[in-house]
């Protein structure tokens, strides 16, 4: 009811409707433990008013007939979130977010069409299956940790963005989960580590963890591919050998208070402005196509190794305080300054 502050109290709650469930204004509250739900011509907008795990629901009442005896009435199992008709879906709650696959089909929340998804938890937001819109915008926001299980792909087509953030954990993604959105931005912004999985978009990727690390979840298994590439992180990016982070992009830039950066490109790359601020290294590998330098590259202290198997291109400044070393099969130098301050070149 509009206005109510609590509209559904049940330990599970089942919810098919031939249009709309709750409006953007409006919201159905709840109180309840699980829940499934389906807007076959609009949209789903819930408030939980605590923890909430998505899943499988099956209601059974008995109906009483004139003679006082009663029926079984089964309502079929209904799993997942899912709307119709190009309708949005939004769940928040007061605590965390679990999204099971309860029907064994590997998706749990599905908007369709043009329709947005936000998932936000106060708590943690656990995605256990695939989150999903044709080609609309996906928030996922998880205020104490957000994380992909095994084999989970949060997607979109179109233009739709991915927007993941954080406000006091990080981002946990398994080895083999995946955020893809077709030609639209994939922003992840945490406080603490982002573990990575893999991403893919044909525009801009921007990965933040304002007081943490980011890595790849595998050793050398994963790839994040976007058109443009950012990082922006307090204690490293990317690990040592194998834990490279590998990327697949056009442009790329870096930012790193602390800690080293350890990152494999295997296409042609642009890379424009990239600061390690504190005690750290930086080991930048090209497996693939030319290594163009074109803006300042500046590690305050500590190593600079590039190795680069074809074409390196340096049309700008690389300024070390320790031993700078350059290794390509071809070098070709325009405009630009070399120097290490402390150190070897």
């Amino acid at each position: 009811a509009p206005g109510a502050s609590l509209n559904l109290s049940a330990s599970a709650l089942r919810l098919d409707a031939g249009q709309a469930i709750g409006t953007g204004t409006d919201p159905l509250t709840l109180s309840v433990s699980e829940l499934s739900a389906l807007a076959n011509t609009g949209g789903i907008f819930l408030s939980e008013s605590d923890d909430i795990t998505v899943s499988s629901v099956e209601v059974t009442t008995d109906k009483v007939g004139a003679d006082a005896t009663t029926t079984p009435i089964a309502d079929s199992a209904l799993s997942d979130l899912q709307s119709g008709s190009n309708g949005s879906i939004v769940l928040s709650a007061s605590g965390s977010i679990t999204l099971d696959d309860g029907d064994s089909d590997g998706s749990v929340v599905a908007a369709d069409g043009s329709g947005n998804i936000l998932l936000d938890a106060a708590g943690a937001l656990a995605l256990n299956a695939d989150v999903s819109s044709g080609s609309g915008n996906i928030t996922l926001i998880g205020t104490s940790g957000v994380s992909l299980a095994s084999s989970v792909t949060a997607q979109t087509a179109g233009t739709g963005t991915i927007d993941v953030s954080s406000l006091e954990g990080g981002l946990t993604m398994a080895t083999d989960s995946s955020i893809t959105a077709l030609d639209g931005d994939v922003v992840v912004e945490t406080t603490e580590d982002v573990i990575l999985g893999d991403i893919t978009t044909s525009s801009r990727v921007n990965i933040t963890s304002q007081l943490g690390s980011v890595s790849s979840a595998s050793l050398g298994n994963n790839t994040l591919v976007g058109g443009s590439i950012s990082f922006d992180s307090e204690t490293g990016i990317g690990r040592t050998g194998a834990g490279k982070l590998r990327l697949d992009t056009a442009l790329l830039n870096f930012t790193n208070a602390s800690g080293s950066v350890y990152l494999e490109s295997i296409s042609e790359t642009t890379l424009t402005e990239s600061i390690i601020n504190g005690s750290g290294d930086l080991y930048f590998t090209q497996s693939l196509g030319a290594l163009n330098i074109t803006e300042l590259v500046r590690v305050i202290n500590g190593r600079t190794i590039i190795n680069i198997a074809e074409t390196l291109n340096i049309d700008s400044e690389i300024w070390a305080t320790r031993d700078l070393r350059i290794s390509a099969d071809t070098l070709t130098v325009t405009n630009a300054s070399i120097s290490s301050f402390y150190g070897d070149v």
